[in-house]
């Protein structure tokens, strides 16, 4: 097979003689024992939160109250630029052509944001939105909505114009979930977004606090809450939905709704895994995502297939669980399209832009090779990515990025690290490991 790309866009997929017939002056550079593959997008991270790393480790649900908003709201521009560098670095070690962030900061912060990516070569779909503190208080008063309406429209205006001219970098806009804002700030985001055909991001049904807060304030689930309020619908992502009902799968699946599946973040935050073989099954639009997790996307391909086999499979004698197939395409394609970005990417097809990976074949993990889908969910290690293209240009081979130095940068930048999770006002509930060890 031959792959031919021409000013960032794939121009040919298809056999070597038909190449040849076609473009008989055109020089075929062969790759023997590879393979190329889309690029894999993350359908749902926090590029604010590169520093945390273990520090999450053992903490109770709900860990953006203690460590993350208290640890991303310290950051000046500066941390911002150096923190989605360092997540930049990782996701494109681990095979990542593909960011959907969320986040909800200023114009000075989301323009370090953009440096960043710039900088990097990577494509972001980048967020603003807004959020009123209405959880365990009461509901602000009609006028205080209409400002915050006003305000964070606004703020959204600038950031559509601020990436307008960025060809890697998409403008999405966000509420962080139905804590965050009363049904009218909520309604105004989601309409402006169908409006300007811009992604819309909400945190949805994650956590038990959360569900159990909003049927006592609004009577409602969250999900159910925001179909009453206008956030549901094609131009919508609402993450995680680990504890939807059939009715919510329902609502999802008739508006045409998608879901970011993050099972890593369940695991590691105790919550239950997403139905994504319902999702798959009755055909609501899914991707997967990191959750600011880990950065590896071969190893979250397997967490998301045997996320599915313990929480549904077995119960059920269920052997394939969506089959290797099934997660592949969530985690390219099915993000691709999740994220606004369908047509654009996610696919080795003529006419979608030119992101993939190069993988080696030849590592003995996944020789001899009977089913190359089933290995690449399974077997393949981040290790065996030789290069990785984004819009037609090599911006990573063999874990090393091109056009930068990874080694000085983290060198340079890990006492930033360092000092800024030490000096946020961050709460940790289970404390450090060798804290318990000694006892």
């Amino acid at each position: 097979m031959v792959l031919q790309v021409r000013d960032g866009a794939i121009s040919f997929v298809g056999f070597r003689t038909d190449f040849e017939t076609q473009f008989r002056d055109t020089p075929v550079t062969d790759l023997p024992e590879r393979a190329i593959v889309p690029g894999f997008i993350d359908a749902h991270t926090h590029l604010g939160q590169a520093f945390g790393k273990a520090i999450t480790g053992g903490e109770p649900a709900q860990i953006w109250r203690r460590i993350w908003t208290p640890m991303e709201g310290s950051f000046d521009p500066e941390t911002v630029y150096v923190s989605a560098k360092w997540m930049f670095l990782e996701a494109l070690r681990g095979g990542f052509t593909g960011i959907v962030n969320f986040a909800i900061q200023n114009e000075a912060k989301t323009e370090a944001l953009h440096r960043a990516a710039t900088d990097v070569g990577i494509r972001l779909v980048s967020s603003t939105g807004a959020a009123l503190p209405v959880d365990g208080r009461e509901l602000p008063g009609a006028c205080d909505i209409a400002k915050a309406i006003d305000s964070s429209l606004t703020r959204v205006e600038a950031h559509i114009a601020a990436c307008k001219d960025q060809p890697l970098i998409t403008p999405s806009l966000c509420i962080p979930a139905v804590q965050g804002a009363p049904g009218e700030l909520i309604r105004a985001l989601s309409d402006y977004s169908a409006e300007k055909g811009v992604l819309f991001q909400i945190h949805t049904n994650e956590h038990h606090v959360e569900v159990h807060w909003s049927v006592c304030t609004y009577g409602k689930r969250p999900l159910e809450y925001f179909a009453e309020n206008g956030a549901v619908g094609p131009h919508t992502l609402h993450h995680h939905c680990t504890l939807v009902t059939d009715n919510e799968i329902e609502i999802l699946r008739e508006t045409g709704s998608a879901v970011s599946y993050n099972p890593l973040a369940s695991a590691w935050k105790g919550d239950r895994a997403a139905p994504a073989l319902a999702f798959a099954a009755r055909g609501v639009r899914f991707g997967i995502g990191t959750d600011s997790t880990r950065s590896d996307a071969l190893r979250l391909l397997e967490t998301a297939e045997t996320a599915q086999r313990f929480s549904q499979g077995m119960q059920n004698a269920d052997f394939s669980c969506g089959a290797a197939w099934t997660w592949i395409d969530a985690a390219t394609r099915g993000s691709a399209d999740v994220a606004g970005l369908g047509g654009v990417t996610g696919e080795i097809r003529v006419g979608r832009r030119a992101d993939f990976l190069v993988l080696d074949r030849r590592q003995p993990e996944v020789n001899p090779s009977w089913d190359f889908e089933w290995e690449l969910v399974r077997l393949y290690n981040r290790d065996q990515i030789e290069a990785v293209i984004i819009d037609g240009r090599t911006v990573m081979e063999h874990s090393r990025p091109v056009g930068w130095d990874a080694e000085e940068f983290l060198k340079t930048n890990r006492d930033r690290a360092h000092d800024v999770v030490s000096a946020a006002p961050i709460v940790r509930c289970h404390g450090r490991s060798g804290d318990f060890r000694n006892r």
